[in-house]
This record gives structure tokens, sequence and C-alpha cells, in this order.
């Protein structure tokens, strides 16, 4: 397969090259933030950078931007892909460039109050605009961080500047069309339609849902019953005798205590592995898991709090704008500076996992970011609701730090030499479609003979495929949700629920 494009980037590397900033103690007196404070500062900053886009003034706009760092996040709106641009300078050209395609018209609109948010000391607001081509409704987002002049007088700046195509006037959503009837394709092997989409899971059904307000035909197509995973990670699983199976055809105990089984090795510590560990604990079940590798634990109270999803308890598509405005190395920054503030309150709370054996990090690691195991990981991480105690309390066996190598015939055999007995094998070994070029030419076809005319073979879709997930440089996750450099009308979508939700409109649109 070619080298990947667009080359892999570091997460974390690039977080300690761009760390969150710093604002001077004795900056912003906060007793004066409250009230409309925030909502005037934000206007007066918004009508200087409209101003200046309005000028095409380069200098202008670049004083716009906070000088030590600044961002520009966007999506579709004036670049039509999903780009995130640093530094004032960079920003402000590639934003007349910009401009001059798409055409702004009119100014840039606030859109109701400012929030303060005292820890960081920023301010964020809302805005909206309009494009002339193609004629469409957008929305933005500034981030504003105080600095004072040289007279002493506090000017914010925009540190994250996001923008975001909206609406398409020539093809506005509608919702009533949802309620439309599906075209019937029961036993029909030919038909056109406008999008083909592969897979019929959340972000297939979320796509759909998208196009199909925007009036645009599609049609879902899944082979599978259910999730696809990596079954086992080593042959000759004829010679064990007794039932193993990946954690995507896992049912419920029952499912095994029907076929006699007491015992069983769950492969993996991360958050398939905890819930099975849990489930089968509760059914009277004896699991041990077998952990390849440390695994980042993070209670479920930190990912809940308000400063980070739950933020969502005060409404969704507000959520949604705060968290997808925000570039992804920024997002990952506030994260582990909440979860590193959070454990520092507590920094022995899995000190008894621990001493139990389990090899865990917690988020008194300053390597643990979250976003890291989301995005670059896709996964290698516990959201814990519980059942580590388990483990703390020795009620469930744990072995650490080992691989397994092979089958026997009462269980596996480990790169430690030693053996494990169980009557069933979990794998929570994850998914194969985290770099989806791996599996592309196979869902596609590859290797079974048909009559393609002229059209490109499953291989070479595959080979032409940006790779998926990861950063690229800019910091935008990779070869999702946008178009691929080498290959047009060709689309990937996928992650988490609010991707599915987020992105289904940014590729529809």
């Amino acid at each position: 397969m070619a080298a990947e494009y667009p080359p892999l980037a570091d997460l974390r590397k690039m977080m300690a090259e761009q760390p969150l900033p710093v604002v001077a103690p004795g900056t912003v007196d906060q007793a004066s933030m409250a009230g409309e404070e925030p909502t005037q500062q934000a206007r007066a900053a918004l009508e200087r950078f409209s101003a200046a886009l309005v000028r095409d003034d380069a200098q202008a706009l670049v004083d716009c931007f906070f000088r030590e760092q600044a961002y520009w996040k966007d999506s579709l709106a004036l670049t039509y892909h999903l780009r995130t641009l640093t530094t004032p300078g960079v920003i402000a050209a590639s934003l007349l460039e910009t401009k001059k395609l798409r055409g702004i018209a009119g100014d840039l609109r606030a859109e109701g109050a400012a929030q303060y948010h005292a820890g960081l000391q920023f301010v964020s607001s809302d805005f909206t605009f309009r494009t002339v081509s193609p004629a469409a409704s957008c929305s933005g987002k500034i981030f504003l961080l105080p600095t004072r002049d040289n007279n002493g007088v506090v000017k914010w700046k925009i540190w994250v500047l996001s923008t975001r195509l909206r609406s398409l006037d020539m093809h506005p959503e509608d919702e009533s069309l949802l309620k439309g009837p599906s075209k019937p394709l029961d036993g029909v092997d030919d038909f056109n339609t406008d999008v083909f989409i592969i897979g019929g899971g959340n972000a297939a059904v979320a796509l759909a849902a998208r196009l199909k307000a925007l009036g645009v035909e599609s049609v879902m197509s899944e082979r599978n019953p259910q999730a696809t995973g990596i079954a086992s990670l080593i042959k000759d699983e004829n010679v064990y005798k007794g039932f193993s199976l990946h954690s995507s055809q896992y049912k419920n105990p029952t499912q095994l205590k029907e076929k006699g089984v007491e015992s069983l090795l769950i492969i993996g510590s991360a958050n398939t592995a905890f819930d099975i560990l849990q489930d089968s604990h509760e059914a009277g079940l004896k699991p041990t898991m077998v952990v390849r590798s440390d695994t980042y634990i993070v209670p479920v109270e930190y990912v809940t709090n308000p400063m980070s999803l739950g933020v969502y308890n005060f409404g969704v598509e507000a959520a949604d704008r705060l968290l997808f405005s925000l570039p992804v190395t920024i997002d990952a920054a506030l994260g582990r500076k909440l979860f590193a503030a959070l454990a520092g309150t507590e920094p022995d709370r899995y000190k008894p996992l621990g001493a139990a054996g389990f090899p865990v990090l917690d988020s008194t690691d300053k390597d643990c970011t979250l976003m890291h195991n989301l995005v670059e990981r896709a996964g290698g991480h516990d959201v814990d609701t519980g059942a580590t105690r388990l483990i703390a309390e020795g009620m469930a066996g744990v072995k650490t730090n080992v691989e397994p190598l092979a089958f026997t015939e009462s269980g596996l055999r480990f790169s430690d030499d030693s053996t494990l007995d169980a009557d069933a094998i979990v794998w929570c070994t994850g998914f194969r479609d985290r770099d989806v070029r791996q599996v592309a030419a196979r869902i596609l076809g590859a290797g079974q003979s048909s009559d393609r005319g002229e059209g490109m073979a499953p291989e070479e879709i595959a080979a032409r495929m940006d790779a998926t997930w990861g950063l690229d440089a800019e910091g935008e996750i990779r070869g999702m949700w946008k178009r691929h450099l080498h290959l047009d009308n060709f689309w990937i979508m996928g992650g988490y629920t609010q991707q599915h939700r987020w992105h289904s409109s940014t590729l529809a649109l």
C-alpha cells in the first residue's frame, strides 16, 4: 500500500508545542465580567473583525487576533473543506483569499449573549454570516482572550475563530421530508440513487437522514448483522475445546451460561472489556481479565462534569456547537487540564487497583489525554463506572503485561510461557476499520470476479483513499467526513455519536 496521506502527526507533541495560553494575573478584574460585559466585549471584537474583513485590511485583521496563539477552524464555510489554520498572519491572508472566492455578504452578526469562562479567562460568543458563492447561511464562534495595550487598556483578541456552513439556499433542510416513504428495493438488483451508503450502523443512518432532509436520495447497504471485530489475535482456534468469540458477538452472560460456561478469559482492558467483566461477575461467572498494556482509567464523573460532556445537560445543539468549534488540540488540552485538576483532589483513587496488579494510568499522568485514545488509538481506555473495583477487591482475576500466543485445548498460552484455562474466551480487541484503507478493498469485493467495465478495482480505490483517524499537520482528523485528495465522490463517515450528529450535516452539505 502507498505511503499514508496525509502524513500522521502526533497530538501530544502538538499539545506540547502549543500549550494553552496563560493570561497574566490581574489582566482582568473578575468582578467586572458580570452582567452584559462579556457580550459587549464580544460584540466590540466582532465589529472590529468584521470591519477589517470589509476593508480587506490584512494588518487590521492580524491585530484582531491574540498574538501569541491564534486558530481559525473552518468547516466548509469559506475553505469548503475541514481546515485548521494557525498564527495571525496566516489566518488573515487565508481569510482574505477565501473571502474572494466565497464572498461574504454584509457584516458578521452577533447572536445571543456571550459567555465568560473564568477558569481560563476567555469569552465565547456566537455569530452568523452569509456567503455569496454559494449562496449560503453560515455560523461561527469566537473565543477571546484579554491583553493589555501599551496604555494598560484591556483589549479582547480572537484566540479561536470557528466558521461553519449551516445551509445552502438552493438545498434547504426540510425535516418534513423525513416522514416520506422510502423506495421499496426488496428483490431489486439494479437501481439508481444519488448516494450509495455502504454500511447500516449509526453513522449511516444519521447521514441518510440528513440527505433525505435535503431532498437527496440515498440507499444503505449492510452485509453484516453486526459490527465485525478482530475475532482473535492468534491462529489454530480449532485446538481450543471451549467457546471463543469477539465482543461484538457477545450478548449477555446467559448466552454463555446456557453452554455450560463457568469461567472466562476477557482479552483486553478497555471499555468493552470492563463491561463484560462486570456483566459476567454479576451473573455468577468467574472472569479473568488479560491486560496486555497499561490502560488509562477515567472516572465517569470526570467525563460527565459540567465542564466536559456534562455540558450536554444544557442543550445538545449548544453543546455540539461549543465542542466542535474548538480545534482538536485545544479541546484535548482543556480536557486534560480539567481531568488533571479533578484527579489531583484524589491522587490515590486507583492505588488499590494498581496494588492488585492492574497496570493503571490515571489523569495525574501528564501523558494521559483522552482525546489521544479517541482519535489516535481508537481505544485503550476505560470510562470507569465502577467495574474496576472487582479487580481492586479481588472479586475478578487479572493477568497483566502478556500477549496471547496460542490456544491450548482448555485455554491460552501467553508470552511468558504461562497458561490459563477457561470455558470461554471473549476477545475485546477492537475492530478492523480504524484505518479504513486496510479493509476497503475487501468490503468493495476484492477478489470477486465481476465485470466492472471502466470502473476502478477495489484495490485501486483503497490505494487512492486518504488514511483515516489520527491527526494531520493542521490537527484535523484524517480522512473522515471530507473529500479525499486522490479520489472523487468517495467519503468516509464514522466516529462516535456526537461526530455522527455533527458531521452528518458536514458530509450531506
